[in-house]
Order: structure tokens, then sequence, then C-alpha cells
């Protein structure tokens, strides 16, 4: 109910609520605010900037109604008690809808603060998008991500263009198409860096530019690309092939701490959450094992589907499909594990297998309620399964999730002493 919002009517008038509710409905509200919203040019300039959108989102979230109730609260207070109480008794009447519809069409006071609001919370918005932008090129992480840019990637600069890189001390080799480019590096901080071409084929870089890796995700490496002059470009290098199998390990937990403590992509619900897990280091880890990355065959599922139902951890009951039994060995004893796809979860999660588990480290050195492995889909009757890349649920950190919890059927008799530990977050 709109009466409900923070609007402070002449104390003197009565029923002020009771002719709200009858004149203004929240569907409205969300109809003209759109209107709005879509004749706005600087919304439209910037509709395609994810970081304009969330933080113009939340800030929607946050105010949209009670602005919209307190600028009602003041066009009411215009009319008289008598006007009010015989306003309700014909809202309340036969011909009351007829009244809302000539009402809506004549609403000018609302109208206007609704465009003052909508302006205000889009200039915000874009104001917090273009800080946000240049605070990308300032970005330092706690680790050197030098130590892992050897490797194969596809650009985005290239439009998918396949690149090699190599990289020793304070100069970078690049190989695509068949040409050889030789860089010298400058280095800002451990993610920012200058890069200047020593000498190659006639497409040259041209002038130095400056490049600031500001966000991992999984395989690929978001950067920001700065020209001499201040323009920049956001592009990314998705990562095909490492140098190393630790190389690989390291970055997936590179790639894990970063996604916590970025404020645009952390689980983290507040501030202080997000402050205590970077002042405690981050994830913890055991030590990495090749031992615990192991090739497992595939029994799949046959006949219907079958489907099983996972308790979370606040109650909640989430339904996958079983999509068969991962059979490996391991420490000298065989074991199997059920491998999941997610249901009603889009086209992008059945590209993906779920691994729930639990093992003797559960509720002791790593969490309690399981650790999760992501896998790639596989494209035949085996799979790659790597311990040394579980992590925990969110719920391990923080309150407001439903983690699935590993069933009996994927809890082993066995400690599984790789990948992430128990964390030390909740107080």
């Amino acid at each position: 109910m709109l009466s409900g919002q923070e609007q402070s009517p002449d104390p003197e008038l009565k029923n002020t609520d009771k002719l709200i509710d009858l004149l203004y409905s929240v569907e409205e509200f969300q109809t003209r605010f759109g209107q709005r919203l879509e004749s706005n040019i600087v919304f439209k300039n910037n509709f395609q900037n994810e970081y304009f959108l969330k933080v113009l989102t939340r800030k929607v979230q946050e105010t949209a109604l009670a602005e919209y109730g307190t600028s009602i609260g003041r066009a009411v207070l215009n009319f008289r008690q008598g006007e009010i109480d015989s306003l309700i008794a014909v809202l309340n009447s036969p011909v009351g809808p007829a009244v809302r519809k000539l009402f809506a069409l004549d609403n000018m006071s609302v109208e206007n603060d609704l465009s003052l609001y909508v302006n205000t919370v889009v200039d915000m918005a874009a104001s917090a998008a273009s800080t946000h932008d240049s605070l990308l090129f300032e970005k330092v992480y706690p680790f050197d991500l030098k130590e892992i840019m050897n490797g194969t990637f596809v650009d985005s600069i290239g439009e998918g263009m396949l690149v090699n890189i190599e990289r020793s001390a304070n100069s970078q080799r690049q190989i695509s198409d068949d040409k050889v480019f030789d860089f010298d590096i400058q280095w800002i901080n451990n993610s920012k860096y200058v890069l200047r071409e020593r000498h190659g084929p006639a497409q040259t870089l041209g002038a130095p530019v400056t490049i600031n890796i500001y966000q991992i995700d999984g395989d690929e490496y978001r950067y920001i690309w700065r020209y001499p002059n201040g323009d920049f470009e956001r592009l990314s290098m998705r990562r095909t092939e490492y140098a190393g199998y630790a190389d690989e390990v390291k970055a997936f937990r590179w790639s894990l701490y970063d996604k916590y403590a970025d404020i645009d992509t952390s689980p983290l619900r507040e501030q202080d959450e997000i402050k205590r897990f970077v002042d405690g280091g981050g994830h913890k880890f055991y030590e990495v094992s090749e031992a615990y990355r192991v090739t497992a065959r595939i029994e799949r599922e046959t006949g219907e589907a079958r489907e099983i139902t996972m308790m979370t951890s606040s109650g909640v009951e989430k339904v996958y499909r079983v999509y068969g039994t991962a059979r490996f060995s391991l420490g000298g004893s065989k074991v199997a594990l059920e491998l999941y796809q997610p249901i009603n979860q889009g086209a992008e999660a059945l590209k993906r297998l779920f691994l729930p588990f639990r093992d003797l480290t559960s509720g002791g050195e790593s969490y309690g309620g399981g650790r999760y492995i992501d896998l790639a889909f596989p494209s035949g009757d085996k799979i790659d399964i790597d311990f040394n890349k579980s992590y925990n649920p969110y719920c391990a950190y923080t309150d407001g999730y439903s983690c699935p919890i590993p069933p009996k059927e994927n809890t082993l008799p066995i400690a599984i002493k790789a990948g992430i530990k128990a964390p030390k977050m909740k107080e």
C-alpha cells in the first residue's frame, strides 16, 4: 500500500491514506516510471552499461515508492477535509472506476515530481558509472597477475583472435595469426602496465597503451585498454590453455578471491563482511596435489530421467536431474559420486554439471555443509574431476542463501585433503 510509504500529510486531515489507496496503485506507478525512463536521454545513452543499470536498479528499489508516496501525500494536501470525504464516497460508488480513469488523465503535480525523480536517479547512476570506469584503472590485487599470464587466450580485441602470450620479466612476446609481436612492459602495479612495441610486422601497436585487468571471472580476464589521449575500451581475454597446472590452480583461486572481494560481484551482502574476508586473507586452501585430480568413468542414467530432491541450508528443497555416476579410484579406494544438472535454470546451466560432496574432513578442516565442484559438460564417457578446484557454498560465509546440502549418495568415506578449507567468516 502506498499509504505506508514515507509521507507527511497535514495531521489535521483525516482519511488521506484511504483516498491515496483508492486513487493510486503500485502498478500505475510502474507504468508511469517506465514511460519516464524510456524518454530520458541519459538513460538511452547508458542503458547498455552494466554498472549504470546496477546502480540505477539498486537506487530505484530503495527509494522509488517512498518518493512516489511522498509526492502523492503532497498532492492530497491541496484538498479540504470535506472534499476528501466526498471523493472517498464517490470512489467507493459504482462510478468510482470511471473517476479514477479521469483522475489519471490530469495529475500534473505528481507527474512533475516523477519526472524530476527519474532525472535525478538516472543522473546519479550515470555519474556513478563514470566514476566507476575511471576507478577501474587503479584496481590493485593482493596477488601478482603477471605470474600466471603465460598461456593461450581468445582476445575480444581481435574479434575472437587466438593469442599466445609468453612473458619473461619486463618483456612479452605475443603470437597471433602467425605474426610475432614483441613488447617491453612497464609495470605500474601488479595488474596495471604499459605496453610498448619493440618491433614487429606492419600492423604495429602504435603509441604505448595502458592496460588494467580489473576483473577475473573464471577463465575470463576483463581489462581496460587505455589510449594515450585518455579514451578507453572494455575488452576481455578468455584463457583456453595454461602454461602449467600450477598456473591453472592459482588462476582458479585468484578468480574466486576476486569474486568475493569485489563489491560488484561478491555474494557477501554487507561491506563489513567483504572487509572481514579481505582482512582475513581470503579463502583458505589445502596444498595443491595432483593426486586429487582424477579422470572418472561416467555411467549415464538409462531410461527415464531420474531426479533428486536436495535439502538446502534454508530448508527449501531444490530438484536436480541425475546425469550419471562418476566412478574412479582415489587413495587406493574405489569411490563413486553422482553428477547433477540444474532444472529450470536456463540453457547455460545445462552446459555444466554440478558435483556437491561431503567427506571425512566435512565439519572439521572443511565446511560442514559440504563443498562443490563445477564440471564442464563431457563429450564422451569420461570426465576430469579436480578436487583442488572445490569451493564452498555461499552459506559458509554469510546468511540469506539456500545452499544445496550434498545427499548421502555423495558422502565419501575418505578424507579429501584438497581444495578449499572451512572459512572463518561468521561470528
